[in-house]
């Protein structure tokens, strides 16, 4: 049986980096898909469900965007023979142009948008 899909919005596939500075350190994830609500991301930092985490969203082609978000679930993955973690990052802080950002990427940015359920 599969699980009812509950996402609010249309997700968009991606490829590029982010930059997540954290307590005295910074790392970097690998973000492969993008909504108004959230953010698919593979790191290979160990972060806990629950965790707030702010990242800089560095869209080659737009300015660098900071947002803020809470990770709400977590797989661990291997990817490209690097071992890390996929997580669901719900966005609860973004500036004004992310929602302008997103129309764009859902109208012309990818040629295989999720679908939305």
């Amino acid at each position: 049986m599969q699980k009812p899909d509950r996402r609010k919005h249309q997700r968009v596939k991606t490829s590029f980096i982010s930059k997540i500075p954290y307590t005295g350190a910074e790392t970097y994830g690998y973000v492969n898909h993008i909504s108004l609500g959230g953010i698919g991301m593979f790191c290979g930092d160990n972060f806990p469900v629950g965790k707030v985490v702010h990242f800089d969203l560095n869209d080659p082609g737009y300015r660098i965007m900071k947002l803020t978000g809470c990770v709400v679930w977590k797989k661990e993955t291997v990817l490209n023979s690097e071992s890390g973690f996929s997580y669901g990052i719900e966005i609860a802080s973004k500036p004004v142009e992310f929602e302008q950002y997103i129309e764009s990427l859902l109208q012309n940015g990818s040629d295989s948008p999720y679908s939305q359920a």
